[in-house]
Formats: C-alpha cells, sequence, structure tokens
C-alpha cells in the first residue's frame, strides 16, 4: 500500500522534463557501470561519450525549465563524481578526466539550452509583434 502511494505521488510530481531525466541518468548509470569487459564496442572516444551523455542530460532542463537549471548542474555533478567513485568497485577504472569530460558535456548542455530557451523566446516576441 505504501510503495503505491509513492509511486503515484512521484507520477505525479515529475513532469515530462523530470522522466527524461531519470531516464537518462538510468542509462548513463547502466552504461558507465557495466564491466569494461561487458561493454559494447561504440566508435567514438571515451571522453567524447561522457561530454554528450551529460550534455543530453542537462540540455532538456535548461531549455524548457531554466529556473531548475542550477539544482540539475548541481546533481549532474555530484552524479557525475559519485559514478567515478563507484566505477573502480564493479572493474572500471574511475578517472579524472572522465569526470571533466561529464563537466563539460553539463556546461555545454546547459550553454546551448539555454541559447534554445532564449531564442525561442525572441522569435515568440517578434512574432507577437508582428501579429
Amino acid at each position: 500500500m505504501i510503495r503505491w502511494w509513492i509511486f503515484k505521488r512521484l507520477c505525479s510530481t515529475l513532469s515530462a522534463a523530470g522522466w527524461s531525466r531519470f531516464g537518462l541518468s538510468v542509462c548513463i548509470a547502466v552504461v558507465t557501470l557495466i564491466p569494461s569487459n561487458a561493454a559494447p564496442d561504440v566508435p567514438g572516444g571515451d571522453k567524447v561519450h561522457h561530454v554528450l551523455a551529460f550534455m543530453a542530460l542537462t540540455l532538456p532542463s535548461a531549455a524548457f525549465y531554466p529556473k531548475a537549471l542550477l539544482r540539475v548542474v548541481l546533481a549532474a555533478a555530484f552524479y557525475a563524481g559519485l559514478i567515478e567513485v563507484i566505477q573502480p568497485f564493479v572493474g572500471r577504472s574511475g578517472e579524472t578526466g572522465d569526470f571533466l569530460a561529464d563537466l563539460l558535456g553539463i556546461a555545454i548542455g546547459a550553454i546551448i539550452g539555454l541559447l534554445l530557451h532564449w531564442g525561442s523566446g525572441c522569435l515568440f516576441m517578434l512574432r507577437r509583434q508582428r501579429d
């Protein structure tokens, strides 16, 4: 009974952006915490994957709800550090370079998302002025 209440509460409070962040966070955890011998060989460098993953994590929040961006950036940075701390316990190596790539991805995602947010606002205002 209590579990159902918690699930119902989560479903009602999380927005689409919240669910997308949650889903991306789970995907990032799975991909970064599987043992390196079981990881699929994907083209591109390891650092590029880190940048892209954390950019995808922060960009939607910056674009659609910039008021929460500071919390999302801090949570994503904490999450990135936590992953690097956990990795040695699952047969991977935690690297400072990976953490820095994660932070770069967070920054790029936040900047692009804010530019998209402000750009869409400017376009909306221009459209309103013409009508």
